[in-house]
């Protein structure tokens, strides 16, 4: 509210213009001669001694401004609220900024599992004889040589002794066949065969490096063998370091 409606002399002076302004005549009336001057009225109320700034708040887009005073009518304090104002459009976007350096390179990772083996690529040229390897393991055992012949026969066993000639009886049934003979001692083992051929010697075998590939960062490092034997290919995936801190 302002301060001067509070002000008894103010809304005095309002009323008396709105009551001249409703009883105004319609057609104009000669003016007479000035009056003489009033007495002095009393002296009104002093004005505020101080004006200062309270707070200032923003409020909501759309809604009214508005000032209050939140002190008293001698040392004002002057309390705003002012709306924020309607989302501007957006700005043009400003120039890339300039690379920043390169991070430091991250640890190396931890050697992944053996990734599968490729297909096998086609024969490259021929590496420097790189260093005689570890000897290979021993050559497959040779064909097993032929049976050897046959061991002689065992001597036949003695002949049992005689029985004893029975008193001749009658003629009876005809008797139970004999027991047989014991049989002899079995042959001698026939003589060991000829030891087959040696087995052929593994090749040495050879290992070179084919591809180095740089992997994604936070991928797995991968080693493959490709090749036949005994020229065998490494290659390797060894993924990127993670970008460093900017400086």
């Amino acid at each position: 509210m302002n301060d001067c409606e509070n002000n008894s002399i103010y809304r005095d002076a309002l009323e008396k213009i709105k009551r001249d302004q409703k009883f105004k005549p319609s057609c104009c009336i000669p003016i007479g001669g000035t009056g003489t001057v009033g007495p002095t009225g009393p002296t009104g109320p002093a004005g505020p001694a101080t004006i200062a700034v309270g707070t200032t708040t923003t409020g909501d887009s759309g809604t009214a401004a508005s000032v209050t005073n939140s002190g008293t009518a001698e040392n004002v304090v002057l309390d705003f609220v002012i709306p924020e104002g309607p989302t501007g459009s957006a700005g043009l976007d400003g120039a890339t900024g300039p690379t920043g350096p390169a991070g430091l390179d991250g640890a190396t990772g931890p050697t992944g599992p053996a990734g599968l083996d490729g297909a096998t690529g086609p024969t490259g040229p021929a590496g420097l004889d790189g260093a005689t390897g570890p000897t290979g393991p021993a050559g497959l055992d040779g064909a097993t040589g032929p049976t050897g012949p046959a061991g002689l026969d065992g001597a036949t066993g003695p002949t049992g002794p005689a029985g004893l000639d029975g008193a001749t009886g009658p003629t009876g049934p005809a008797g139970l066949d004999g027991a047989t003979g014991p049989t002899g001692p079995a042959g001698l083992d026939g003589a060991t065969g000829p030891t087959g051929p040696a087995g052929l010697d593994a090749p040495t075998p050879t290992l070179t490096i084919g591809t180095v590939t740089t992997g994604d960062p936070g991928t797995e490092a991968s080693a493959t063998i490709t090749g036949t034997a005994p020229d065998f290919v490494l290659n390797l995936t060894i993924p990127q370091g993670p970008t460093g801190p900017a400086a």
